[in-house]
């Protein structure tokens, strides 16, 4: 599904299932095309079906060097009632491939009273787009 033609929507992707629960889901959004020097906006949103709480970390990675706030990461406790939204604003001067990348981590003081869980298997979800500059 797309929110309009200048926007990528992933498909839900899943990292692992534990008795039916998706342990974490994610969509992202962000451009097609920009213009050179353009400020453009990367959407990330991760949700969890598991009833333990999580900690992950989301980040962008590209092909290309971009500065600024495209190299943000940021680190929350993720609860299946809770979903997280995360937003990158950066401009970009030349056509790039973005990853966007959720990675459940083991980290104190993340989530209340340090309870979260740490799945077995597979411990990243990610998925590429390519904005187009020009």
């Amino acid at each position: 599904l797309s929110l309009s033609p200048l926007l990528y929507t992933f498909p839900v992707a899943y990292a692992l299932l534990i008795v039916g629960r998706k342990v974490i889901k994610m969509e992202v959004q962000m451009p097609r095309r920009a213009n050179a020097s353009e400020e453009i906006t990367v959407k990330m949103n991760v949700k969890t079906e598991l009833l333990e709480c999580m900690v992950i970390t989301s980040y962008l990675r590209s092909n290309i060097t971009i500065q600024g706030p495209f190299n943000y990461r940021f680190t929350t406790c993720l609860c299946k009632n809770a979903p997280r939204n995360f937003y990158w604003d950066f401009h970009i001067n030349e056509t790039a491939k973005i990853a966007a990348v959720a990675q459940i981590t083991a980290q104190l003081d993340i989530c209340p009273n340090n309870e979260a869980v740490v799945p077995l298997g597979q411990k990243y979800i990610y998925t590429i787009g390519t904005i187009t500059v020009g």
